[in-house]
Formats: structure tokens, C-alpha cells, sequence
């Protein structure tokens, strides 16, 4: 297991890293070299990012859920029903903190699960955003705010679809966010597979030199029995 410090150890003796301004940027490695997201980020840095959003993802949707209790129209419940839709999203909020401590397979393995819990929280809160506001709602105005930071009023239409909206371009994105990390995942996995067949390549020879013997002994026991067939027959 690395950590980052490791990490930043490793890139500099190795020639991949850069230094900017106090900080030293690895956005590939040996396992990652030429490999891109987006078609443009090489994808160890790719992944960093997919990592942030998932916590401004989250982040953002409970000061949403939130906002909502300084409007006098909404019910108290309606932001415990959105933190229950969000435990997803909190979930996915610590393996992504989990991932930025330490990056091996296990973490990336938790990243394409964080990605997943977010599509799924995301979805259900629009769900019940479009739920409340239609079926629950007693008011044609949502007003939200204080005299502090304003208010903003729109309509329960204009609600439904801008949650809708937001939600379907998150999942969009991160439908594809999940093909990368999958992407990331298998490259490592890839690697490691590799170096453990160069470091071992004796038993390879083994199971090659094993399997032509096996197939002789197949056919040396079917000749056998076919002899003490027929010596049984001429008997």
C-alpha cells in the first residue's frame, strides 16, 4: 500500500512528477503512462478530479436540502426524507476520502462504488423533489431564503424540471465517470498481474510442461483400457 508521500517519492526519482510551486503534481505513472480522460487529462489526474466532485457533489445537495427549512411553505419532514435519500451520497463521501489517504485496489475498487451510490442519490432526491412538489406541496410558489441572503421564488414546475435536469446531467457524467475509474482499476490490476508473471516466470514453464504430460497420460490410459478389452474379449 502507498501513500502519497510514497508516492511523490517514487514520481520524482523516476522522472514523472513536476514540481508546482511547494507541491509536487503526479498525474501519471508507470501504470498510468499515456493514458487519457476525457481525451485530454491524463487519467490518474482525471480520477483526482472525479474524486473532488464527488464530495462538491455531495456537499452541494445537503446545503440544497437544507436551504429548503427557510422556506415556511416546506414540512419539517421533507429534509428528513432528503437526508435518508442521501446516505447513499455520505457513503460515498468517505470512500472518496478514503481514496485521496491511500490509493490502491481496494480504494480504487471503493471509488467505482462511490460513483455508483452518487448516481443513486442523486436520482432518488430528484425523485422525491418531483414527488413532494406535485402530489405534497400546498403552495404555487417555492420561496426560498431569508432577508440576509435574499429570496428566490420560482414556480413548483420550475422546481420539478430543474431538479430533473441537474440530476439526469450528474448521472450522465458520472455514467462515465465509472467506464474511467473502471478504466483506472484495470490498469493497476493490469500492471500487477504482469510484474508477478516476470517475477515468476518458472512456474509458467511448469503449468506449460504439465499440461503436455497430463494430455500423455490421458491417452496412455485410454490405450490401456482398450487392450485389456480386448484381451478380455479374446478370452
Amino acid at each position: 500500500m502507498k501513500s502519497p508521500v510514497d508516492v511523490a517519492r517514487k514520481g520524482m526519482d523516476e522522472k514523472y512528477a513536476t514540481m508546482c510551486c511547494c507541491c509536487v503534481c503526479v498525474c501519471e505513472d508507470e501504470e498510468t503512462k499515456d493514458q487519457k480522460c476525457c481525451f485530454c487529462l491524463p487519467i490518474k489526474c482525471g480520477v483526482q478530479i472525479i474524486a473532488a466532485s464527488i464530495i462538491v457533489v455531495a456537499l452541494v445537495q445537503f446545503i440544497e436540502i437544507f436551504y429548503q427549512l427557510l422556506n415556511d411553505d416546506i414540512e419539517w419532514w421533507y429534509v428528513l426524507v432528503g437526508v435518508a435519500v442521501s446516505i447513499p451520497i455520505i457513503i460515498a463521501f468517505g470512500l472518496t476520502i478514503y481514496f485521496f489517504a491511500e490509493d490502491d485496489d481496494s480504494t480504487r475498487v471503493g471509488m467505482q462504488s462511490a460513483g455508483i451510490l452518487v448516481v443513486i442519490s442523486v436520482a432518488l432526491l430528484a425523485a422525491w423533489n418531483a414527488c413532494y412538489f406535485t402530489l405534497l406541496y400546498n403552495s404555487d410558489k417555492v420561496t426560498t431564503g431569508n432577508d440576509g441572503v435574499g429570496f428566490i421564488t420560482v414556480t413548483v414546475k420550475q422546481q420539478v424540471v430543474f431538479s430533473l435536469w441537474i440530476a439526469a446531467v450528474i448521472c450522465a457524467f458520472f455514467a462515465y465517470y465509472l467506464c474511467i475509474l473502471s478504466d483506472y482499476k484495470n490498469l493497476y490490476r493490469k500492471a500487477a498481474v504482469q510484474a508477478w508473471l516476470e517475477a515468476n516466470p518458472e512456474k509458467e514453464e511448469e503449468d506449460d510442461e504439465k499440461k503436455p504430460l497430463k494430455d500423455g497420460e490421458k491417452e496412455e490410459g485410454e490405450d490401456g483400457e482398450g487392450k485389456k478389452e480386448g484381451e478380455a474379449d479374446a478370452a
